[in-house]
């Protein structure tokens, strides 16, 4: 599944999102991916990740990404927000 995530990452131009599984952050939920934009970083479930990733259009870029996140993402974990945003 990675491998898919990571074509639709770069399909919306958001190479510099990294992402890895981490199957220790929630215990109870099973595997769960890591999503990382600069210093902020989120935890969801991969296949809804790859869900937010194909509603979005080409080349939209990392911004858009972390929007749809924001708004869209169910069961997500937050990190700490990126500088400059609306909960630094």
């Amino acid at each position: 599944m990675l491998d898919v995530i990571r074509s639709e990452l770069e399909r919306v131009a958001a190479c510099e999102i990294r992402i890895r599984l981490d199957d220790e952050f929630e215990p109870q939920v099973g595997t769960l991916l890591r999503v990382e934009l600069g210093s902020a970083y989120w935890h969801l479930l991969p296949e809804h990740f790859l869900d937010l990733l194909k509603d979005l259009e080409a080349q939209s870029g990392s911004e858009t990404v972390r929007r749809a996140i924001e708004m869209h993402a169910v069961s997500v974990w937050h990190g700490p927000s990126p500088q400059g945003s609306r909960d630094a």
